[in-house]
Order: C-alpha cells, then structure tokens, then sequence
C-alpha cells in the first residue's frame, strides 16, 4: 500500500488544556488533517497503549502517536497551536512497540455494507480501535486530499493501524472487509504478554518443586502446566498445538524397540561387548566413550529417541562394572543433549533453514564445543556422583 511521501509520525504528550477532554473534541482529523494511531499512558509498571476510541479521554502525561498523510513544515508550532508538546521521535519506537502497534491491509468486499460510504463520514474504524491511513483503488493509491472525501467501492484496499488486538478481533469476526496482507510481525506477537509475570511465577514453583523432590519431576511438569491454563498463560488451543506429533511419535516407537533389545538381550549383549572392548580402561574412559558413543548416535537420531535407546545399555554397562547407575545416566542425559554437531536437533534445525547452513558447518563448530562438554562431563560428574557406593 502505498503511502503519501513525506509521512510522518510525530509523539506529542497532552498539556493541560486538554486533560478530561475526549479525543472527538479535538477533531485532528477534520481541522488539521492527522489520524490518531495510538494513545499510550503511563501506568504504574509500565505504559499501556490504548486503541484511539473517540471516547477517550486524555489524562496527564498521554502521548498521541499521530499520523499525517503529508510532511509537516513547522511541527513544533503546530503542536504549539494544538495544545501538545513535540516529543523527539526515532525509529526505536515503533521497535519497541512492535509486540502491541501494527497495520493490516484489507479489502473490501462485493457485500460489505461500508460500500458507498467515505472515511470522513465514517466511525466504523475509530469503533474498532483501528485508524485508516491509506486507501488503493485497483492498483492507484488515493492521494490525502481526496481520501476522506472518497466513496468506498467493492474491491478497494485499507491500510488501517492500531493496536494487534483490534486487527485481530477485525479478522475474526464481520464479513465488511477481507484480510490480504500482514506483516511478519503479527506471527511473533505475544498473545498473553500481560500473563509473563505470571509465568515466571509458576517456572520459579514447578522448578523448585524438582529440587525439593516434594512430588516426582513428572508431577511438578503437570502441576506447572495445570498452573499456566489456571492463570491465563496459556489457552487449550495453544497447549494443543505446542505439541510436537513427531517427537511423540519417534519417542512412542522407540520405547518398544528398547523394550525388545532387553527382552532379546540385545542391551546386555551391547553392555558386555563395551566391556570387552574398554577391557581394563579407568572409569573416566569407560564414561568418554559411553559419552562419544550417545553424541554419534544423537547425529541420526533426536535427543529424546537417543537418551531411550541409550540409558537402558549405559545402566547394563554399569551392572557389569558392578558401579553406581548415577553417573552412567547422566553422562548419558548430557550426551544426548549436546546435540550440536547435526541440524537434526529441532533449535538447530530451526536456524540451519533462516541461515542456509549445511551439516558441515554443524560439525566444524559443534565439534570443539562436544568436546568440551564432554572433558567438562567427565571431570565433573563421577565427582558429584561417585562411580562406586561406600558401603
């Protein structure tokens, strides 16, 4: 969508002639021409926009963002005569706010009932909490002077902006107007950024729930998930479709393969060929080879898949030593999570797709940092965990 070139977006705080009055009363669109995008308010935490509803009004220390459709010459003397003070203006803020301003383009249907309408006559949008800042007839973008003089015809385009919130109650209900085109940035708005206070809450609960080992680590997980649909953090829909199928389905089908090795003695006979192999070799050894063993088969195979196939032999491995399972388990744990030599790990796999990196690239920079993990692994756990139980 074309805008008109010179646009601007001067922020200007509400000075004391203005305070208690609503923003219908100033009529910025009708006498100087500029579209109210957002009032934002200071609040006690933090400030909090608000979608400009012609109702609103103004209290001490506001700020307007405002929209004009062409470059104002003497901006400080036009807040001057408007009774607002010109705030400085930088690109960081509408970065800042890109979690609660944003635009959407929106076509206007063959039976949408603002057909015949013209902006200027029309409250529609300010009800929706939306500002209409741009209008394209075909592929002719309709300068400022005319838009708000312009009948609506079936097929043109809206540029509105507002807060994400009201685009989105836009989109999912009326049949007025059709969504085209949304920026990026809508797929990366918060849709609970109120609630994170609330989360960190209940990750502060359900991880001091697995240190104290007051309820099973299992029990904590559920009672933390139970907690952030109680608080709002979280609705069902969401919690559905957080849900990897495919992890669930490697971990579901590796569980009766490793249930088969046991009971066909395929792990036992695992266990004993390592200890033919490392025959004499010290403790620390046995480890850094269980460890290089999980890293190797973590290239092929996903972390979770990896650890299920994997404990069941380092246990054996440690039967056969005759040594505590602790330490065989967690070198085990942190094998399968140093997943940083393969894009198949899904955080890997993620940026492997933005980035075009190839699984060379994984292995060259994954390499020294398994390494360390594992000299770090081995040094450190057999100490927290020892190897043999003092009777």
């Amino acid at each position: 969508m074309s805008r008109g070139a010179g646009c601007g977006r001067p922020r200007r705080t509400a000075s004391a002639p203005l305070i208690g009055r609503p923003l219908r009363d100033l009529d910025l669109q009708g006498a100087e021409g500029l579209t109210v995008i957002a009032v934002e308010r200071v609040g006690r935490l933090r400030a909090a926009t608000i979608a400009p509803d012609p109702d609103t009004e103004l209290a001490a220390g506001d700020t307007l963002l405002l929209d004009s459709p062409t470059l104002i010459a003497d901006a400080d003397g036009r807040c001057a005569r408007l009774g607002l003070e010109r705030l400085p203006l930088s690109g960081a803020y509408f970065t800042d706010r890109a979690q609660v301003l944003g635009m959407a383009e929106m076509l206007l249907p063959a039976d949408s009932t603002l057909i015949g309408k013209t902006l200027a006559s029309l409250d529609w949008a300010a009800r929706q909490g939306l500002a209409a800042v741009g209008l394209r007839r075909g592929r002719t973008a309709i300068p400022a002077p005319r838009r708000a003089g312009e009948p609506l015809r079936a097929g043109d385009t809206l540029l509105l902006v507002g807060t994400w919130a009201a685009i989105g109650r836009l989109r999912a209900g009326g049949h007025d107007l059709v969504t085209l085109n949304l920026p990026r940035e809508f797929d990366e708005v918060l849709p609970a950024q109120g609630r994170a206070p609330h989360a960190l809450l209940v990750l502060a609960i359900t991880v001091g729930l697995m240190i104290s080992g007051w309820v099973p680590a299992m029990h904590a997980a559920l009672i933390g998930c139970l907690l952030m649909g109680l608080l709002g953090c979280i609705d069902l829909d969401s919690a559905y479709r957080s849900i990897s199928l495919r992890t669930l389905v490697t971990i579901a089908g590796m569980l009766p393969f490793g249930i088969a090795l046991e009971r066909t003695g395929g792990i036992d006979l695992a266990a004993g060929a390592l200890v033919q192999l490392l025959g004499d070799a010290g403790p620390h050894l046995i480890l850094a080879t269980l460890f290089a063993i999980t890293v190797v088969l973590g290239l092929f195979i996903v972390a979770a898949a990896n650890a299920v196939l994997t404990i069941p032999v380092a246990l054996a491995l440690a039967a056969e030593l005759g040594a505590s399972p602790y330490p065989f388990a967690i070198i085990v744990a942190l094998a399968a999570s140093s997943a940083f030599m393969t894009p198949i790990a899904p955080p890997n796999a993620m940026v492997a797709t933005a980035g075009g990196y190839r699984f060379a690239d994984y292995a060259r920079l994954g390499f020294p940092l398994v390494v360390l993990v594992m000299v770090f692994a081995v040094t450190v756990v057999p100490w927290l965990y020892p190897l043999y139980e003092s009777r």
